[in-house]
């Protein structure tokens, strides 16, 4: 895999991922997802964006994802994607009227315009090098390159990207522009491809060292398995070294090839102790990463990505359906 994520969701949690700033007229949704069950939904009659901060950002950068037009068709600049690179500097491409996607460096046109596309799901891909000269803004619509403008990509001071917008537009405060965005990866080193993310959820105890909310160590993985998430019921530990671990469904494979894992988990810290928390994939090995730190007593997401399996080797369809994930509990 040449592609490092540095942030990457398929909404697939069921609620707001850690980074996205959601604007008015933007949710998590049930439907119309191009992958899994969830995407991200803009419904408004206003102009609004929604943004993902990141951390790990560079002066090059590549991101893709998937943007289903098909309720804004026709209307131009109804729909952009963006790097941000500070305030009131940025690239991007925009949706025309006749389903081209011109890009744009700080609102001056660089090139586009030579794959049209027809409403519903498109296939976006950036890559901005951000420098005063050589600096490079390609974009992908459907695998096909479409813009490939080299030159001054730096309209300010700053050389690093940080952020990634969407935005949604109507022109009519009688009409309702949608747009649904699945699949976002950002990242570096080359460009992520089509990429996609599919769901695997708890769905048997393996192991269980935790006490359940309900009292007692049967079916735990119960009550850790909801997407979105219900902080009613839970498990918890307060002794150091504690595990519970979890099988997974098995992975439909059809037509699809696998390229890493991400693990997404919620949790939180109470009490005076120091709380971190052992996210840890097991194929027969297991593979803990580093602890994550559980502060202020809130409950939120941690997020691991594993790019090679713990035994070795590389994914397949029968790696990932052997797959357990487990927590362990660290306190001092």
């Amino acid at each position: 895999m040449l592609f490092v994520p540095v942030w990457a969701t398929g909404f697939e949690i069921g609620t707001t991922p850690p980074g996205l700033v959601l604007g008015t007229g933007w949710s998590i949704y049930g439907a119309g997802a191009k992958t899994g069950t969830m995407c991200l939904r803009f419904n408004r009659n206003i102009t609004t964006s929604s943004y993902i901060a990141f951390s790990g950002g560079t002066n090059d950068m590549y991101m893709s994802c998937w943007v289903n037009t098909a309720g804004v068709w026709g209307g131009a600049g109804s729909c952009y994607v963006r790097f941000y690179i500070d305030s009131g500097h940025y690239c991007e491409v925009r949706l025309s009227s006749t389903g081209y996607w011109p890009a744009y460096v700080n609102g001056a046109y660089v090139g586009g315009q030579t794959v049209q596309t027809t409403a519903g799901y498109t296939h976006i891909q950036l890559h901005l090098k951000v420098a005063d000269s050589g600096g490079i803004f390609q974009t992908r619509i459907n695998g096909l390159l479409d813009c490939d403008y080299t030159g001054d990509t730096k309209p300010g001071a700053t050389d690093i990207v940080s952020r990634v917008y969407f935005l949604g537009s109507s022109d009519s405060t009688n009409f309702y522009r949608i747009l649904y965005f699945d699949d976002v990866c950002i990242g570096t080193v080359a460009w992520p491809g089509d990429l996609r993310f599919d769901p695997l959820v708890p769905n048997g105890d393996d192991s269980v060292q935790w006490t359940g909310s309900d009292a007692d160590q049967v079916d735990n993985y119960q009550l850790i398995d909801e997407r979105g998430p219900s902080d009613a019921d839970y498990v918890v530990s307060d002794t150091t070294g504690q595990k519970d671990k979890y099988a997974l469904g098995d992975w439909v494979s059809t037509n699809k090839i696998p390229v890493y894992v991400q693990l997404w988990v919620r949790a939180k810290g109470e009490g005076l102790s120091s709380h971190q928390l052992k996210i840890i994939l097991d194929d027969g090995i297991e593979d803990e990463g580093t602890p994550v730190d559980l502060a202020g007593g809130v409950f939120g997401y941690h997020v691991r990505q594993i790019y090679v399996p713990p035994s070795g080797g590389g994914w397949s369809d029968a790696v990932i359906d052997g797959l357990k994930v487990a927590i362990e509990s660290v306190i001092t």
